[in-house]
């Protein structure tokens, strides 16, 4: 059975960041320092973004 995590890290390696988003709960809060705080949708854009 592959858990939440995995499912990510499986999709992160295939640039699916639909199924990434999938992953992430509709409040997430996303920080790093090259994007900063991003919160909900926007957090989804930035992995849509970047798996193109």
């Amino acid at each position: 059975m592959v858990n939440l995590i995995e499912t990510f890290y499986i999709a992160f390696q295939k640039l699916d960041a639909k199924t990434m988003n999938y992953c992430y709960h509709n409040n997430i809060v996303f920080e790093d320092p090259a994007f900063g705080v991003l919160k909900g949708n926007r957090a989804k854009a930035m992995w849509l973004m970047l798996c193109e």
